[in-house]
């Protein structure tokens, strides 16, 4: 990006300009060019550098490859997403891995279109932007192009999410370029939203899904009489495929509470915890692939294809496998004793080495201690140090031992 009249623009001579003056890009060894296969298909020699050598004892060898149209990223679409793909794959067999430069504006959109569009992948792909370009004084340009060359450089990543999907099988390379995004729509619950507002945007002329994000765990407001969630049933009813993720930076959907229940019922996929941007993209990609029905739409959109959600199975208020670990057991049993003014109970449990629970906190942050300084109850060691309880004048101190901190009343 360079300075305009009217603001940063996209500029061409990124290596030149922005790379090969910096020591940390370019270590000065002369280099032959190195082949880039451009968007008409032919050959074509492309200079080429190298950074100096890393922690790792190795070098980057990289080469820039600008497409004949630079584009703000606000600008880019399914087209150019296709470009990019199609890019790679024409490269693919040159190349050990791909840094992408891109905007940061739609960087997240570009990302979560080219993890479905590029299919059996087996090489790093990198997408990098700043918030300010390299060619200014202060800028966080060069230290995030720097890190993806050397990722992409020294480490086998063909996918990188929180956890790292190892293929099953093996398959070659291959895209699909195709995306209807022009047939899908994202739209933003907010209070006071009235239902005609959303059958509007349904009832658009070529329309086929939409994202709609919700409040909280999955919630929308039903609308006097559930109107709100009657025009969605019967948009659903008709063939559109509605995908429910909720605003929050983090957390999930799930029919915790009615609201997001009825929106269940009504035939709306729970989106889990998958992003706007990650659900746009994959809705886009399911409706474009040949011979697909609603009902493996739907189906695909409640799975995990390229790790971009979390698969549950159950609500997020049940323990997995529906087992409490002895631990969340016995502060649980402690709780209800102590509710319950059981101090037999208490006394066996605490007496029986769970003398830590004292410590545990239920989600509100309250533990055991100031409930138990109300009861009149015996002292006794827990093996780590002597706790009483008998008056409720008792003061609270701590000792520890190991690593693990107990809570100990002290006359």
């Amino acid at each position: 990006m360079k300075r305009s009249p009217n603001g940063f623009v996209p500029a061409r001579g990124f290596l030149d300009s922005g790379m090969a003056p910096r020591p940390s890009f370019n270590d000065g060894t002369k280099l032959d060019d190195i082949v880039v296969v451009v968007d008409d298909g032919t050959e074509v020699p492309h200079r080429s550098l190298r950074t100096p050598i890393s922690t790792y004892q190795k070098h980057v060898r990289y080469a820039v490859f600008e497409f004949q149209e630079l584009l703000d990223s606000s600008s880019i679409d399914s087209q150019g997403w296709s470009h990019i793909a199609q890019t790679i794959f024409r490269n693919y067999k040159l190349f050990d891995a791909f840094v992408i430069l891109h905007g940061t504006d739609s960087l997240a959109y570009t990302c979560s279109a080219l993890s479905f569009m590029l299919q059996n992948l087996g090489k790093p792909v990198i997408l990098t932007g700043s918030q300010a370009p390299m060619l200014e004084l202060q800028n966080d340009a060069t230290d995030n192009l720097l890190g993806s060359l050397i990722i992409a450089g020294h480490f086998m990543i063909p996918e990188a999410w929180d956890l790292i999907y190892r293929p099953t099988h093996l398959e070659p390379f291959s895209i699909q370029t195709n995306h209807a995004t022009g047939d899908v729509a994202c739209l933003r619950i907010f209070p006071g939203i009235e239902p005609r507002m959303v059958e509007a945007v349904l009832q658009l002329d070529g329309l086929k899904g939409l994202v709609l994000e919700t409040f909280g765990a999955g919630n929308a407001p039903g609308g006097p009489d559930g109107a709100l969630t009657k025009v969605l049933a019967n948009a659903i009813k008709k063939g559109m495929i509605i995908v429910n993720i909720t605003q929050c930076m983090t957390g999930t959907v799930s029919p915790l509470y009615e609201p997001a229940m009825l929106l269940k019922r009504a035939g709306v996929i729970a989106g889990h915890d998958m992003t706007s941007e990650a659900a746009l993209a994959k809705l886009s990609y399911l409706l474009a692939m040949p011979d697909r029905s609603p009902e493996s739409i739907v189906q695909k959109m409640s799975v995990s294809l390229r790790g971009e959600l979390t698969e549950q199975a159950n609500m997020v208020f049940e323990h997995p496998n529906r087992v409490l670990p002895d631990q969340l057991a016995n502060f649980a049993l402690l709780g209800y004793a102590i509710s319950k003014g059981d101090v037999p109970e208490v006394q066996k449990l605490l007496k029986s080495g769970h003398g830590r629970l004292l410590n545990e906190a239920d989600y509100s942050g309250n533990t055991p201690l100031p409930v138990l300084d109300s009861m009149n109850t015996s002292s006794y060691s827990n093996g780590q140090g002597l706790i009483s309880m008998q008056t409720s004048s008792a003061s609270l101190d701590c000792i520890t031992k190991g690593h693990q901190t107990y809570g100990v009343w002290l006359e």
